[in-house]
């Protein structure tokens, strides 16, 4: 897994949009998550992040501008589908994005999860080999630790748990208990 950090810095993007190229390291081919914009230079990054893969399919977590603008001219450079839930955004040959139906992409499989909320089209995806969550903008950020001590990192979009989620306990997440 790979973030490709877009140069477009603002109050919104923080230090930029985070792109993501998923693949094992033995696969042929990749995922490409959240394209950003259509930034040429940017869009070269993502290519070379690939390492000589062929990009199998580029998905989005949502079609706001700073996710999505660059995700056409990507797709049609690399030859793959685009992925989106909004309909408008999806192109032929992309799967449906349903909660339950999990994508087999760059080796890897991808649990699609629409999850409306910062955006009506939003969907994050789950790679459970990695227990990684690609939550678009529904996590802002990077490197936040909930003062739970359990280990967990959240960097730009991508959260990556070693523990399994606070579940029984009254403490959770920020450190707070359950009725605070």
């Amino acid at each position: 897994m790979t973030r490709v950090l877009a140069p477009n810095p603002s109050p919104m993007t923080l230090e930029g949009t985070n792109t993501y190229v998923v693949a094992t390291p033995e696969s042929g081919t990749a995922v490409v998550i959240d394209p950003g914009p259509p930034d040429p230079e940017h869009l070269d990054r993502v290519i070379g992040a690939t390492r000589g893969r062929g990009v199998e399919l580029v998905l989005l977590t949502h079609t706001h501008p700073d996710h999505a603008e660059g995700a056409a001219a990507l797709a049609a450079r690399v030859g793959a589908p685009l992925g989106a839930l909004d309909p408008e955004w999806a192109t032929a040959g992309a799967p449906g994005l349903a909660a339950g139906v999990g994508l087999r992409v760059g080796g890897v499989e991808l649990e699609p999860l629409p999850t409306p909320g910062h955006a009506a089209d939003h969907c994050c995806f789950w790679l459970g080999a990695e227990r990684a969550m690609f939550t678009g903008d529904h996590i802002l950020g990077r490197r936040w630790r909930p003062a739970t001590g359990r280990r967990r990192r959240w960097s730009g979009g991508s959260t990556r748990m070693s523990t399994p989620p606070c579940t029984g306990s009254p403490k959770c997440r920020s450190g707070r208990t359950s009725s605070s």
